[in-house]
């Protein structure tokens, strides 16, 4: 029996950690780097308390037929913050049915020092492995975006 699938991702990023605690929570940074490489991130809508509830709008090119934009959207509601040290939320891919498709994200911020925050990553309660899967290539490659945004690039 499989209980809990889930993902963790550990990267360290050349930022104080108010900076990456901004990235996360403020949809102004989170229309930067908020979507994997080849995406972008127009809406984003933050109620940052718990009980709050969140949405990112992703849009990229539908790799089936390119000329057509492709739309993703995810949201869910705060279940812990704790400034500038964690933030647990749900995540809920729009149209997916939320009872075998609701997972849990937590992210673990940890100050090195003054310029290098280390960001822990948890997504849990997948279904299957295919879909641990898909969303660690997903994180990966908007990790490698948050770094970017991080170090005052576009």
């Amino acid at each position: 029996m499989t209980d809990d699938i889930s993902l963790e991702i550990k990267q360290v990023f050349d930022a104080p950690i108010s900076k990456v605690w901004d990235a996360w929570t403020n949809p102004d940074s989170l229309k930067q780097w908020k979507s994997p490489e080849g995406m972008t991130t127009p809406e984003v809508s933050v109620d940052l308390k718990v009980g709050g509830k969140y949405k990112v709008v992703m849009v990229g090119m539908d790799q089936a037929n390119p000329t057509a934009p492709e739309r993703a959207t995810v949201g869910g509601e705060y279940l812990e913050i704790d400034e500038p040290n964690r933030l647990v939320y749900t995540w809920l891919w729009e149209g997916a049915p939320a009872a075998t498709h609701t997972t849990t994200v937590t992210v673990k911020l940890n100050k090195i020092n003054d310029h290098q925050t280390e960001v822990i990553l948890i997504q849990s309660g997948f279904v299957d492995q295919n879909m641990k899967e898909e969303h660690a290539k997903g994180w990966h490659s908007t990790f490698n975006k948050l770094n970017v945004f991080l170090k005052g690039g576009e």
